[in-house]
């Protein structure tokens, strides 16, 4: 996951997605693609995202965010698939942008059963972590990123030119926390999505949804 100062393909004339007309309109527009690449959704990140005091400038936040991301991937095998991007605006400001791949995404029904076994099995898997995440975020105090239990939020498919599905977080809000009650914000989320993914797809949590239960007691 990479942060980029300036690159090349900032050049390239920003429109707005179509992605963009399917969310809530608080204001708009905020979801961009670029004019002729149409394989990326690029987002600018800015300063009213941000609790207070945890804006700095638009590198130093980049890097921070970049972090956390980085973390997710790197430990809790949770990928998003985002790239962060410092450029000048139209105005020549400098700019704190995201820069998501798209996902081809496919339906868990749609797969052979060899696939959709190991689709649910990933499922699993990014609930287990998410709960190790939280729990371990309780005990150091340290920031963790708040808006990411949800499982609208990820999709099982494949970038552009790999042939390889896996689960991706793709809504990469920057939202980010160290506040106990925004942690039992999270982990309150997060029980309630085991519960919606065990009646959906016959998964067995119970163990994390007790964990989450006993969790949430202590905060």
């Amino acid at each position: 996951m990479a942060l980029e100062k300036n690159i090349p393909v900032f050049k390239e004339k920003l429109e707005v997605s179509e992605f963009d007309k399917t969310m809530p309109k608080i204001e708009a527009p905020r979801l961009f693609e670029f004019s002729k690449n149409k394989d990326y959704i690029v987002r600018e990140i800015r300063k009213h995202m941000f609790e207070k005091g945890q804006y700095l400038d638009a590198e130093k936040t980049a890097r921070e965010v970049k972090g956390l991301f980085d973390e997710l991937r790197d430990v809790y095998e949770i990928n998003a698939p985002v790239n962060f991007v410092v450029s000048n605006d139209e105005n020549g400001k400098e700019t704190f942008y995201s820069v998501i791949d798209k996902i081809e995404a496919k339906k868990i029904e749609d797969l052979d059963l060899e696939e959709q076994s190991n689709a649910k099995e990933g499922l699993k898997k990014i609930f287990t972590n998410l709960f190790s995440y939280y729990e371990t975020k309780n005990a150091s105090g340290e920031n963790f990123l708040a808006d990411i239990p949800e499982i609208d939020q990820y999709v099982y498919g494949a970038k552009k030119g790999e042939s390889v599905n896996k689960w991706y977080l793709i809504d990469t809000d920057p939202l980010y926390s160290k506040d106990t009650d925004s942690l039992a914000d999270s982990l309150d989320a997060l029980r309630d999505e085991i519960e919606s993914v065990t009646e959906k797809y016959g998964l067995d949590l119970k163990d994390i949804h007790n964990k989450c239960e006993k969790l949430l007691e202590t905060l």
